[in-house]
């Protein structure tokens, strides 16, 4: 029984890497990481989403002696569309 379930949970996990992969977009950008973020922040902004965190890895690796390229990540949504789904 457990030997299914695990079998069943990693294949889970394996489609979900699988569809991630297959939907995820890449674009270059011509400014740093930091920029880029910047930039990204205000145009969502703009579009009237809400930021709801920020989230920069090379500071948390930096803060326990780790070194990490510039990586963040940035929530944001619609409190109102997103609501509304979630009820």
């Amino acid at each position: 029984m457990i030997k299914n379930i695990s079998l069943a949970l990693f294949t889970l996990i394996a489609s979900t890497h699988a569809l991630a992969l297959e939907s995820l977009i890449t674009v270059e950008s011509h400014y740093s990481a930091k920029e880029t973020a910047d930039r990204f922040e205000s145009i969502i902004k703009d579009k009237g989403f809400t930021v709801f965190a920020r989230i920069d890895h090379q500071k948390n690796a930096a803060g326990v002696n780790l070194t990490l390229r510039p990586t963040e990540v940035i929530v944001f949504g619609n409190p109102n569309i997103g609501t509304q789904l979630i009820q």
